[in-house]
Parts: structure tokens; C-alpha cells; sequence
């Protein structure tokens, strides 16, 4: 079941970012590798999302996870123009956040 999950994200036109509640990307759809590797950026999956944004933005994300680890019940924020969306367990504890664009 795995590998079908991962063919069908791979097979998405939209771009995805997961990275874990400590904001480590642990995975990156093919769109969002492309998309990257346009930009110079590569080999991402065990780098942190601080590493590639400005403070401002840092803070944002900082933010979000924790207010994403303290209310069960929230499911996705704003941060700037871009919606980060939760990934939770089954006892809705945040394993995660995605972004698609």
C-alpha cells in the first residue's frame, strides 16, 4: 500500500513538502524535487525547513508547529500566502505538516 501512496503523490502535478513536527522534510513529491532542483536546491530530505527561509518566515513556521501541537483540533494555518496543513496519528497528536502548491 506504501508503494501505491507514493506512486500516487509522485504522480501529482501539485508540488509537496512534508517535514516532521520538529520541521525536518522527510519527503518531497517529484513535482517539488523538480521544481527545486530548477532552483539549485537538492538532496532536502533530512534538512531542515529553517535552513531555507528567511527569519521572518522561521519564526512563522516555529509558530504554526507549535500552535499546530498544542490545539488537536486546528488542522491547517496560514503562513504568509501559503497554507501548511496538519498530519496527524490516530489520537490526533501532530506527526507533521505538508505544504502543497
Amino acid at each position: 500500500m506504501e508503494e501505491i501512496l507514493i506512486n500516487i503523490l509522485n504522480n501529482m502535478e501539485k508540488r509537496i513538502i512534508f517535514a516532521d513536527n520538529k520541521a525536518i522534510i522527510r519527503y518531497l513529491n517529484k513535482a517539488a524535487k523538480e521544481h527545486l532542483l530548477k532552483k539549485g536546491l537538492r538532496d532536502l530530505e533530512g534538512k531542515s525547513l529553517l535552513e531555507f527561509h528567511k527569519d521572518e518566515t522561521n519564526k512563522k513556521i516555529l509558530s504554526a508547529l507549535e500552535d499546530l501541537k498544542m490545539n488537536n483540533n486546528l488542522e491547517k494555518v496560514m503562513i504568509n500566502t501559503t497554507t501548511i496543513y496538519a498530519v496527524r496519528d490516530e489520537d490526533k497528536n501532530l506527526i507533521g505538516i505538508y505544504e502543497m502548491y
